[in-house]
């Protein structure tokens, strides 16, 4: 086990953020949190991150005895803005290798922009240096507070492609994101930060997300649905496919975003409904809660 809170409570003076927080992270695993703003989520990475000490609780970090180390963007990432990007990530990959540095920045299509002091650059571009600066440090354990901010699609898929390579490699990360339908792709486990406790979220149910929305249309409609659903989930395997990013199609939370996607651009009548994921949260939140066709 790499991380281990038991009964944390957390407060800012007398406000109350986190209330009894058990929680774990195996070596390996990726997790993710959702939750509105303001619930507590950045304050809980920061409990983890040792930047908080909570009021009430223990919380341990080791892997097989001995201390380990935990790197993390949390917040807006902050730099030097006089130096170069080269300058910072030579500052902050001390030990990592050069050809890993070299291969980042070319799926991060920073190489052109390099040599370009800090100050100069986007706020995508500052954000995909400092998920360079975590994801390829030599560090054990990862935290990331919406790390896709300010990122195009593609560099949201690269990102989670990536996260999921580091964890193949001994990693284990946590991963703070109001991309839900991301987070129940990419991710062992997603959990909920809402009223000061921590709750684990049930597998997304494909089927029987499908077959409720499929309520709302007439025959003709949801025969159309889901031949529209097929043919858009082959096009994604065959786009990433050729971008050399992962698709696993065994998941279920892909498949429960295209149902939004389809619904959203077949069925008028229910187009609040998908955007608006409340459908999706009420699945999410439990399994045994889960909508029944």
């Amino acid at each position: 086990m790499m991380i281990a809170l038991t009964n944390v409570s957390f407060s800012y003076k007398k406000i109350s953020v986190l209330e009894n927080i058990t929680f774990s992270l195996e070596r390996n695993s990726i997790v993710g949190i959702i939750g509105d703003n303001g619930s507590g989520k950045t304050t809980f990475l920061k409990i983890i991150g040792n930047m908080l000490i909570p009021q009430k609780g223990t919380v341990s970090i080791e892997r097989n005895g001995r201390n380990t180390n935990v790197c993390g963007l949390i917040e807006t990432p902050h730099f030097w803005n006089e130096l170069t990007g080269r300058e910072t990530l030579q500052y902050y990959l001390t030990e990592s290798s050069s050809d890993t540095v070299k291969d980042a920045l070319k799926r991060w299509e920073l190489g052109e922009h390099i040599d370009m002091p800090v100050r100069k650059y986007s706020l995508g571009m500052r954000q995909k240096l400092a998920i360079i600066c975590v994801l390829y440090s030599e560090e054990d354990i990862l935290l990331f507070d919406e790390p896709t901010n300010s990122l195009d699609s593609r560099s949201k898929r690269i990102f989670f492609s990536e996260v999921r390579y580091a964890a193949e490699r001994g990693k284990s990360i946590i991963i703070v994101s109001h991309e839900t339908m991301l987070l129940t792709r990419y991710c062992d486990k997603v959990y909920s930060v809402a009223n000061k406790h921590l709750k684990q979220l049930g597998q997304l149910k494909f089927r029987t997300v499908v077959s409720y929305l499929l309520r709302f249309l007439r025959e003709d409609e949801a025969k159309l649905a889901q031949q529209r659903l097929e043919a858009e989930i082959n096009r994604l395997c065959q786009t990433e496919q050729q971008e050399g990013i992962s698709f696993r199609s065994d998941n279920e939370g892909v498949k429960t975003q295209f149902v939004c996607s389809f619904i959203q651009r077949y069925a008028k009548n229910v187009i609040q409904i998908a955007s608006q994921f409340g459908l999706i949260e009420a699945v999410l939140i439990d399994e045994s809660e889960a909508l029944e066709p």
